[in-house]
């Protein structure tokens, strides 16, 4: 090989040498250049946290009566929703009231972070005792209970008022002989969609009631309705269970009442 032909394979070496150092490093280059995929540890749901808090505090905690449990929790923003079953409250209202000082102090930090301070937390709790408000059950732990084996329901009332059984399921609660609350049970045969339709001014509004179709209606007759008398009725099954009270009481606390034995009726079968 001449000179002249030996210098250009040195050329063409070299250069081939540049231009793959050079793919090299670029391919390097962009390698490193991408982002990397970073796996984030997994975040538990904000209601699966707090439940798991609050279950830990009815597990371990000193104070708290036995068998006490945890019902539902719900979170809405900074609105906390607890439901206990009745055992919590079996050591008395004071008792209660530091079980859930405990459960407040573990769930603030969950609901709005570190760092705050929780007697200016701004949570807002509804406390319910198997459904029924807290208000309502302490108002209610000492009435009596009545029970309908028949019909499957019980439903409580105050210690000084009397359950009358009349005819055609019609069950009457009495305070010193007047009759405070009607309850009625009758069949129906239609679909819950004909239970639930609005009709002024018969079927005035539609709700549930511990997760059954329930509505509120006017009492009407061929002539007239009564206006200030609201009764709230609840399908279950082929059944309708109504319950009424009138507004125009001269007792301005008798519709609360009414409206209290009410919140603590259940189905038991």
């Amino acid at each position: 090989m001449n000179q002249r032909g030996f210098s250009s394979a040195i050329i063409l070496i070299i250069v081939g040498a540049l231009v793959l150092g050079a793919a090299g490093y670029f391919i390097f280059a962009r390698k490193t250049g991408e982002p990397q995929l970073v796996v984030q540890p997994r975040v538990e749901n904000l209601e699966s946290q707090a439940r798991s808090a609050v279950e830990k505090v009815l597990s371990t905690s000193s104070i708290v009566p036995k068998n006490s449990k945890l019902l539902s929790l719900s979170v809405d923003g900074n609105n906390v929703t607890l439901d206990f079953s009745k055992d919590i409250m079996n050591n008395g209202q004071g008792a209660f009231e530091d079980v859930f000082q405990q459960i407040s102090n573990t769930l603030h930090p969950i609901i709005q972070g570190t760092g705050k301070d929780q007697k200016y937390s701004g949570i807002d709790y509804m406390i319910l005792i198997e459904g029924v408000p807290l208000d309502t059950y302490l108002e209610t732990a000492n009435w009596k209970t009545y029970r309908n084996e028949q019909y499957g329901f019980e439903v409580k009332y105050p210690s000084g008022w009397k359950a009358e059984n009349r005819q055609n399921g019609r069950i009457d609660f009495l305070s010193d002989h007047n009759s405070i609350l009607e309850m009625v049970i009758y069949p129906w045969e239609k679909s819950v969609n004909e239970f639930l339709g609005v009709r002024p001014p018969l079927v005035m509004s539609t709700t549930t009631f511990l997760g059954f179709p329930a509505r509120y209606v006017n009492e009407c007759n061929m002539v007239e309705c009564r206006p200030f008398f609201t009764t709230l009725e609840i399908l279950n099954g082929k059944l309708v269970y109504s319950l009424g009270y009138s507004i125009e009481i001269e007792d301005d606390n008798a519709a609360k009442t009414a409206q209290a034995i009410i919140s603590t009726f259940k189905f038991t079968k």
